[in-house]
């Protein structure tokens, strides 16, 4: 009888101990996701910026307007922003 008793404390030890591990493991996993989402929506602003001015300066060139060496300065800065990220 006591090693029965034993062994039912233990096992509801053990099934506390998970289901609090679990919800930690939740609120981690969340903070992980909303980390991840900012992560994700940065770096889609950045690769936006780099066609944007991609473009801006491949147009620049080609039509040998004088702005082409602004635009290829603020390409080079977007390319150290996404490098930085």
């Amino acid at each position: 009888m006591r090693l029965a008793k034993r062994v039912v404390v233990v096992a509801v030890c053990a099934v506390l101990a998970a289901g609090s591990a679990r919800a930690a493991d939740k609120k981690a996993a969340a903070k992980d996701s909303a980390a991840a989402a900012a992560l994700k929506q940065d770096m889609r602003k950045l690769w936006t910026d780099h066609v944007v001015w991609t473009r801006d300066y491949i147009v620049a060139a080609v039509g040998d307007q004088p702005d082409a060496q602004a635009a290829a300065t603020r390409l080079m800065k977007n390319q150290d922003d996404i490098g930085g990220a």
